[in-house]
């Protein structure tokens, strides 16, 4: 929770906030991108709610009727797998693709730069990731598969928008996507990954989450 408050309040929404909307084409666009963004966070839980728990964890077994708490428990974990996986996705896809419209624009010094920063905070959020995957499953192996698998949306959508998109994604396209992806990640972050912790460990919970925004302010 951490990570994705601080990426998504000082990196993306705050910058916007202080220039009024202005790369995102105005106030109102903004805004309604990043409202859209918390909106789609609350249809995905609607989504999420109606899916079987088998299917949540992606076990191939049917689960018992009569489940015990610490089953119920990893269901739940496993919502909140999901939401941050997929918020942090696409977080991911318009990063890719500001650093490919660099590259395809031959400004290979920014798209450099652009990588390498995105890069290092990309560590962090794998982390914030891999954590809520194993926190569902127990299984290392499928947190460090998911995680990579949410890391490689970036050099997809980068090697996508310079090859073929790059034509049509203006700045403020890119712009109006990730404030979209911001409002998105606090909605995660303050409906479902912030009361859970709470729930769980009050004190654990705030020097996590501390730590997680702090960790990410260390990078570029």
């Amino acid at each position: 929770a951490g990570v994705m408050l601080a990426l998504a309040v000082l990196d993306i929404a705050l910058p916007h906030y202080y220039e009024r909307g202005a790369k995102a084409g105005g106030s109102y666009k903004a805004v309604g991108a990043f409202l859209g963004g918390a909106l789609c966070v609350h249809a995905l839980k609607s989504l999420l709610a109606s899916c079987d728990d088998a299917t949540l964890l992606l076990d191939e077994a049917p689960l018992r009727r009569s489940r015990s708490d610490e089953e119920l428990k990893d269901a739940t974990a496993a919502r909140t797998a999901w939401l941050v996986t997929l918020a942090l996705a696409a977080h991911n896809a318009p990063e890719g693709l500001a650093v490919g419209v660099a590259a395809a624009h031959e400004d290979t010094g920014r798209a450099a730069l652009m990588a390498f920063a995105i890069g290092m905070h990309n560590v962090p959020e794998g982390v914030a990731v891999a954590s809520s995957v194993y926190a569902a499953t127990r299984s290392r192996e499928r947190a460090f598969v998911v995680a990579a698998a949410t890391g490689l949306v970036e050099p997809l959508a980068a090697g996508l928008s310079a090859a073929v998109l790059s034509p049509f994604l203006s700045p403020e396209v890119l712009e109006l996507a990730l404030l979209g992806v911001a409002g998105a990640m606090i909605a995660v972050s303050l409906l479902e990954l912030v009361p859970s912790a709470w729930r769980a460990a009050p004190r654990p919970a705030i020097i996590g989450g501390l730590g997680g925004w702090w960790v990410l302010r260390i990078g570029p």
